[in-house]
């Protein structure tokens, strides 16, 4: 029989309307259904014991079995809507538990959050369901209904046939029909044994509302008699391992995948069976991947012992099928099975697209096409995915050890199972496939050779950490535990085998030097990252703790400071693995001098941390960059030098007087990032190690050399693989075009011929390729170019797009958040439904090419896949979610000039509506790095570098439209705001304000809220006078804030208005708490400057030039201010016998005119009492409106600076032009008081 390894679909849930498939629950039987919840249904032995006493029993109680025509049974079932689903258990008697899910339904869109449990009667679900918004539906397995394959063994097809030839004495009939075929009553045994092999039956649950327990329509199968995968009704219910989807009391499923009561349902299972040696001990437990409804709920679980009830004890001989009768009328149908040969199976070429979208055939086939290189050899007129050459190997011996080499080129799937890597030597006698071998490796180990430097425990520790949470672990299976390396992933090999902790450094700091085409995209941000995960895959045995680095010499005597080490005499000399202090032999009184070699890969400056108890002192290449001398406790010192790529002298000097000793030094380069010396020196003068940590028992081969070479070009890995600066010889492989190709020919035939790559595929992956090849025919299939590249790049791993992708179910818990109240969108990476009309177009290129990590709170990083696929989805998506707009253009829409007037007012807008009177956006998110106690979404000031315009301002609208079961709240509930005091709650208007100020970035103004330890001063019935150091005024400036929301800040040295804004006054924290330095800003918007001096002044005449230096220098002294009844203050000075009053308050005008909004202005009053001439000693007493641009209008109003119009009555002006600049003066009339009034609009 054919030894096959059989993968069926494993898409989510199809969704069916309600009637589109057969429902009928079972006849009439003998036992009632299961529920868990026992504790919340109704105890049932009352009934049973009544059925007994008045013989209603015959070989065990009999209950009738509710029909089709019980209204429960219309009731219960599963109900879905846009962003929440829920599923309705019925208990009998129009009693039921609703199961409410966020997202949606389990395995279609389940958040994964732990449901609510209502218990209701009928009228109870009708309401809910028209609360939540959600709709009847049924959904049907994607495995039901799959024919069984050409090498399958049909086990039971309805015909009687079938079941006389497979099925033990005892099997039989359903009583009633199953549609048009017939089904198999649970309680049956297969006449024949299996070992490994990949199962598919079809199973139905009876409608029994009121039965409980393991009482509700429980089953199971048996494999091999002696390992049970659990059937039950446990339709809504929390899993345990005695559940549907449980291998019983081993392992639970990893979430409740089953369908309700009723409906057909579906197990696919490969087993592979228990290993046992000659002397029948076992050596390896049996294993059980379960698909329940075609969602994986079991991963290579490790199943040790038979389960309960088993009929057959373990052993090494092959077992039946039985399915368990349990005194509950379960049905099958529909029950196949394929051998497999798991040694085969486990060698087969891992891709991810393929290995959970399988069902889709041509997207699977052509991710298949695309990591298995076909391109390189055959030629397509399509558009594929980006090619994902297989590694550069133009200096692979100095990264891969020999061994590897060796290995991998003799037998690739034999080195690393899973590899994508063909077999070019298969068929050849073993003999000459060795010497072919060898004669590969002994070429490829020409390039180089490898640098070995221990690992060390700490980094790999902080590896682990950084593996397990960044997003490796969404490719590759984690590890640490069996349970978690059974989840697989693309294979990593053995990694110890092959790298050393640089090479393998350097390949995850740029993966894309080695394998372009995004194969390995980039997640690590720098070297330190990338080594610390590299000591952590290497492991142990790459951790040399008795490596040494120093050479070290040891002086006895006694010292204040560091000696001169040339006029003395050492007492001993060696080599030590680290700073050892205690090679000294004594604690006390001894000096040490340490002595090594600094490698560095690149030039640049390299930063020391010398840190000491007593003195010591750093020098490279004979120059002092640290000394640290003296008797002092541990401290440290650092020092900074630029030094140039290779290999420098460093040299240690330590001495030690009385008390406790210590000595750490640390170095921070552009290659490492901050780490103990020790991980970086070494005793060589080449920075070569000659004891290999691993050591190599292949030794390459110089006279293979030519013939590795001739093999390398003449077999076609120059076709794969990258080799700078090796000519080609000739004979280079030709292939037919792929839209040629038959797809059972060459490569994809049963018997791949000698001579051409063999890739050990599976009889599924070879059919996946061949509907693949046919797609290339078809024109059509270049619609679907997105969605095969993200398939290739295996971009769905953690995206969604649509119904297809984000984290599969078994890996959903990999992925991790620092902020759990965030829920989902904490931790899993958002979906990608709109991305191209979502990201502006540059920064979507930028996050695919370099990575991004805008989300601090989500662990998984985006990573980068490098700039040829960056291009290929940049492209795609754009022009894909272009088509896709459903009406809705894609605008760039035009905002006024941010110092313009209008801009003005959006952005103050903005701000009000992000602070935490408005809509409270800061609760939530942080602001240019500052946050508040909440849970610290994406940082606000990201949101405009990022975003299409219009598309945030849809989101906002709909934000659930976008991200289904987001909790980003609905401001604009029906399209209006809840902040009706901003633009009258115009939403429209709104989202343009908080786009304008976002804007606006670091420069953004921080909103009101955001600061926990502010303490604002609000004015509410009265003025607040604040008398501290402000920004931009002299230490003599007075703040106002009146409650009417305008403020000003007077400065007394200058006897001048220096600044007004509106709205919020000011945050006193700076200086009232712990008298803080440096000077207070203003708290609110629209922040003017009005004058910088004084408006009066004595001058010669009318057009003098305004006097310089500070107001009190040119004789002006300040008198002080006076409160009214309202408390608003009136600044009084004095210049020789003229006197001011300064008053400025709120204005309301009671219209709105051409150049007024109706909003609180500003009323200036100047009281100036101006002498009599001959007090002034010829002088004029002059008025002047502001410095700064002016301009005159024609409503006799003045505009300064664009910004601030002021009106002024009580005296006229003259236009004046002083050294080119035009002001606005007045003389005032001696002997008189003049009084000026200044209106302040702004």
């Amino acid at each position: 029989m054919p030894l096959l390894f059989l993968y069926l679909p494993m898409t989510p849930f199809q969704i069916a309307p309600v009637g589109s498939h057969d429902c009928m629950p079972a006849h009439a039987s003998n036992s009632r259904g299961a529920h868990a919840h026992v504790s919340q249904h109704r105890t049932l032995w009352l009934v049973r014991l009544l059925m007994l006493c008045v013989g209603l029993t015959a070989n065990h109680a009999t209950i009738a079995t509710a029909t089709p025509q019980d209204e429960d049974f219309s009731i219960q079932g599963e109900y879905a809507g846009k962003s929440s689903a829920m599923q309705v258990i019925a208990l009998g008697d129009d009693s039921f538990e609703i199961v409410l899910f966020g997202g949606g339904l389990p395995g279609a869109g389940w958040d994964r959050l732990d449901p609510e449990r209502i218990e209701g009667d009928r009228d109870t679900v009708r309401r809910i369901a028209s609360v939540r918004g959600v709709k009847k539906t049924e959904r049907s397995s994607p495995t039901l209904g799959t024919k069984p394959p050409a090498e399958a063994m049909v086990l039971f097809d309805g015909s009687a046939e079938s079941l006389e030839r497979n099925w033990l004495p005892g099997a039989k009939f359903s009583e009633q029909s199953a549609g048009d075929e017939r089904a198999l009553l649970a309680g049956a045994t297969t006449r024949q044994g299996f070992q490994d092999y990949s199962l598919h039956l079809e199973f139905r649950i009876p409608f029994e509302p009121q039965a409980e327990g393991q009482s509700r329509g429980n089953s199971g199968v048996y494999h091999q008699g002696r390992y049970e995968t659990q059937v039950l009704d446990s339709f809504g219910l929390n899993p345990t391992n005695r559940d549907a989807g449980s291998i019983y009391e081993v392992s639970a499923p990893v979430f409740n995948a089953a369908l309700p009561p009723g409906v057909w349902q579906t197990y696919d299972v490969d087993f592979t069976a228990a290993r046992f040696d000659t002397h029948g001990n076992k050596i390896r437990e049996a294993t059980l991947s379960v698909r329940l409804n075609g969602q994986w709920v079991q991963r290579n679980v490790s199943v040790p012992s038979a389960t309960r009830s088993s009929i057959q004890n373990e052993g090494p001989n092959p077992g039946p099928i039985h399915l368990q009768d349990h005194e509950s009328p379960v049905l099958y149908r529909n029950i196949w099975l394929v051998p497999r040969d798991s040694q085969r199976d486990a060698i087969r070429p891992w891709v991810a697209g393929f290995e959970r979208f399988q069902s889709d055939e041509s997207a699977s086939g052509i991710a298949l096409l695309t990591q298995l290189r076909c391109t390189a050899c055959h030629a397509s007129s399509q558009s594929l995915p980006v090619p994902q050459p297989a590694p550069n190997l133009s200096s692979v011996g100095k990264r891969v050890r020999p061994d590897h080499l060796l290995a991998i080129a003799s037998n690739p799937s034999h080195a690393k199972p899973g590899t994508t890597m063909p077999d070019l030597l298969h068929g050849l006698p073993e003999g000459e496939r060795d010497r072919a071998g060898r004669a590969l490796a002994s070429y490829l180990a020409t390039t180089g050779r490898i640098v070995d430097r221990p690992g060390d425990a700490a980094a790999a520790e902080r590896g682990s950490k950084l593996y397990h949470s960044i997003g490796c672990v969404a490719c590759h299976a984690p590890r640490g535990d069996e349970k978690s390396e059974a989840l697989g992933g693309i294979p990593l090999g053995n990694l110890t085998e092959k790298y050393t902790v640089g090479s393998l450094s350097d390949f995850l700091l740029d993966p894309h030097a080695i394998r372009a085409g995004g194969a390995m995209p980039k997640l690590v941000q720098n070297r330190t990252e990338a080594r610390d995960i590299a000591c952590y895959l290497l492991g142990d045995r790459i951790l040399a703790p008795s490596s040494e680095q120093f050479q070290t010499t040891v002086f006895h005597g006694e010292w204040d400071r560091l000696p001169d080490f040339s006029k003395l005499t050492p007492v001993k000399s060696g080599k030590t693995n680290g700073l050892d202090l205690s090679f000294a032999g004594r604690s006390d009184q001894f000096a040490m001098v340490f002595e090594a070699y600094l490698p560095l890969a690149n030039a640049g400056q390299v930063r020391f941390f010398l840190g000491s108890d007593d003195g010591s002192r750093l020098l490279i290449n004979d120059r002092e960059v640290i000394r640290h001398d003296g008797i002092h406790p541990h401290t440290e010192k650092s020092g900074r030098v630029r030094l140039e790529a290779g290999v420098h002298r460093l040299r240690l000097e330590y001495f030690e007087g009385n008390g406790q000793e210590s000595l750490s030094l640390e170095v921070e380069s552009p290659d490492t990032g901050r780490v103990p010396a020790s991980m970086l020196v070494t005793l060589d003068p080449k920075s070569e190690v000659q004891q290999e940590l691993i050591p190599s028992q292949f030794r390459p081969d110089d006279s293979l050399v030519e013939q590795g070479k001739q093999i390398f070009f003449d077999k076609g890995c120059v076709k794969c693989h990258a080799m700078e600066s090796k000519e080609a010889p000739s004979g280079l492989l030709q292939a037919k075009r792929l839209e040629e190709l038959s797809g059972s020919e060459g490569c994809l035939s049963g018997k791949v011929p000698v001579g051409l790559p063999q890739y050990y595929l599976t009889r599924e992956q070879r059919h996946v390729l061949q509907r693949a090849l046919q797609s290339l025919r078809d024109p059509q299939s270049q619609n679907n170019a997105l969605h095969h590249q993200l398939m290739a790049s295996n971009c769905y791993a953690c995206h969604q797009r649509g119904e297809i992708g984000g984290p599969e179910v078994t890996r959903d818990r990999l992925f991790l958040t620092t902020t759990q109240e965030m829920g989902n969108e904490g931790r899993v990476p958002p979906m990608i439904q709109d991305v191209g009309r979502k990201l502006k177009e540059e920064v979507l290129a930028s996050i695919v090419a370099n990575g991004a990590k805008d989300r601090p709170y989500m662990l998984t990083r985006m990573p980068g896949f490098g700039a040829a696929v960056s291009e290929r989805l940049t492209h795609a998506f754009v022009k894909e979610d272009t088509i896709r707009l459903d009406g809705e253009s894609m605008r760039e829409k035009p905002f006024p000039p941010r110092d313009s007037e209008e801009g003005q007012e959006l952005s103050i807008a903005g701000r009000k509506l992000v602070g935490s009177d408005g809509l409270a956006c800061i609760k939530c998110h942080v602001f240019g790095g500052k946050s508040t106690p909440g849970i610290q979404a994406m940082d606000l000031l990201r949101m405009t570098s990022r975003l299409r315009e219009d598309w945030f301002h849809r989101y906002m609208l709909d934000p659930t439209r976008y991200r289904p079961g987001t909790r980003m709240p609905l401001s604009f509930p029906d399209g209006k705001s809840a902040v009706t005091s901003i633009f009258h709650g115009d939403a429209d208007k709104q989202i343009d304000a908080l786009w304008a100020y976002l804007s606006e970035g670091t420069q953004a103004k921080s909103p009101i809220g955001l600061d926990g330890e502010a303490i604002v001063l609000t004015p509410t019935d009265r003025p607040i006078l604040y008398r501290n150091f402000l920004e931009g005024l002299t230490p003599r400036g007075i703040a106002v804030g009146y409650p009417e929301k305008v403020n000003i800040a007077w400065d007394a040295n200058e006897m001048a208005l220096r600044l007004i804004w509106k709205n919020e006054f000011i945050d006193a924290s700076k200086h009232w708490v712990g008298r803080g330095p440096g000077n207070q800003g203003p708290l609110g918007d629209s922040v003017v400057r009005i004058e910088n001096t004084s408006p009066i002044a004595l001058l010669e005449s009318l057009d003098s030039k305004w006097p310089g230096g500070t107001s009190r220098q040119r004789g002006f002294r300040f008198g002080g201010y006076r409160l009214n009844e309202a408390g608003q203050p009136s600044f009084e000075y004095r210049i020789r016998d003229c006197s001011v009053t300064d008053t400025i308050i709120p204005y309301r005008p009671q219209e709105e005119s051409e150049t007024s909004d109706g909003e609180t202005q500003l009323k200036r009053t100047l009281k100036i009492r101006v002498p009599s001439i001959d007090k002034l000693s010829g002088e004029r007493v002059v008025f002047r409106i502001a410095a700064g641009e002016i301009q005159e209008r024609p409503s006799g109003e003045y505009l300064l600076d664009d910004r601030t119009t002021v009106r002024i009555d009580g005296i006229p002006l003259q236009r004046v032009q002083i050294e080119g600049r035009v002001e606005w003066r007045a003389e005032l009339p001696v002997g008189s008081e003049t009084v000026i009034t200044q209106t302040i609009d702004w």
